[in-house]
C-alpha cells in the first residue's frame, strides 16, 4: 500500500550585497535632477567609525554651500548624528535635531519634501518634521557619498537599497513598506540594490555612475533572505 514519507530540503535564497564606500575616493553620481516641488529618497546606512564631520551622504548643493539639499553626518564629542538640510540661497533650513547613530549599525532612513514640509523617517517611523522650510534649485549633480561640486566630505560606510522618487512625497505607509519589505513605490524614479552593480531596478533605467566603489556581503537584516526548511511529501509504494 502507498506510504507518504516527509523529506527535508534546505532552500537558500540570494543574500544580496551593499555598496562599500571608502571615505576617500569612492562615490556615485545620480542621473536625476530633483524637483523643488516635491521629492523623496531613502536608503539603508551603516556609517563607519572613521566618519568625519560634515560627511555628505547624499548631496545636491552648490559650492558655498548654497541652494539644494544634503543628507549630512556630523561628529561632535565622538558622537555621530545625521539628518537632512535644505538651503534657500545661503539660508540654511532643515531638521533642527539630527538623529544620533551608533557607528557600524544599520539604520534605514527616508526623507520626504513637499509644499515646505520636510519629513525625516528612521526605521519606518517619523522621527522629525519641519513645516516651515524652503529650498532653491541647485545646479550641482546629485551625488551619493561625497560633496556634489568637489572631491571633499566623502562618506565612509555602507549603503544599500537607495531609492529616489521625484515629484512627490512618499506616504507613511510607503515608507513603512520600504523599510520592512524593501519594496519601493511603483512610480519610483530609481531603485539601486548594489548587488554587484549600480544598475537601476526595472522598469526604470536611471543607472548610477560609480567611481571606486566596491561591494560587501554585509547587508541590513530586513533585506536578508534567510535559509528556510521546506518539507516535501513523497509517496512510495510498499512491495
Amino acid at each position: 500500500m502507498p506510504r507518504s514519507a516527509a523529506s527535508t530540503r534546505l532552500v537558500t535564497r540570494d543574500m544580496g550585497k551593499s555598496g562599500s564606500f571608502d571615505g576617500t575616493t569612492s562615490y556615485c553620481t545620480v542621473p536625476i535632477t530633483p524637483s523643488t516641488t516635491a521629492f523623496s529618497f531613502g536608503m539603508w546606512l551603516k556609517i563607519g567609525r572613521a566618519v568625519t564631520n560634515n560627511t555628505r551622504i547624499l548631496d545636491w548643493q552648490d559650492s558655498g554651500p548654497t541652494n539644494g539639499f544634503t543628507l549630512i553626518a556630523l561628529v561632535s564629542g565622538g558622537r555621530i548624528s545625521f539628518g537632512p538640510e535644505l538651503r534657500n540661497s545661503s539660508t540654511l533650513d532643515g531638521i533642527p535635531t539630527k538623529r544620533e547613530i551608533t557607528a557600524d549599525e544599520w539604520v534605514h532612513t527616508v526623507v520626504t519634501y513637499e509644499a515646505n514640509n520636510l519629513n525625516f523617517y528612521i526605521n519606518g517611523s517619523l522621527f522629525s518634521q519641519d513645516t516651515s522650510i524652503t529650498m532653491t534649485a541647485s545646479s550641482a549633480t546629485l551625488t551619493l557619498a561625497r560633496r556634489a561640486p568637489s572631491a571633499a566630505n566623502f562618506y565612509k560606510g555602507l549603503i544599500d537599497g537607495f531609492v529616489f522618487l521625484n515629484g512627490r512625497a512618499m506616504t507613511a505607509t510607503e515608507v513603512a513598506t520600504l523599510y520592512s519589505a524593501g519594496l519601493s513605490p511603483t512610480d519610483r524614479t530609481c531603485h539601486i540594490r548594489f548587488n554587484d552593480s549600480v544598475n537601476d531596478e526595472a522598469p526604470t533605467t536611471n543607472n548610477l555612475t560609480a567611481t571606486g566603489l566596491t561591494y560587501s556581503t554585509d547587508v541590513p537584516i530586513n533585506t536578508r533572505s534567510v535559509a528556510t526548511t521546506r518539507l516535501a511529501a513523497s509517496t512510495r509504494t510498499a512491495a
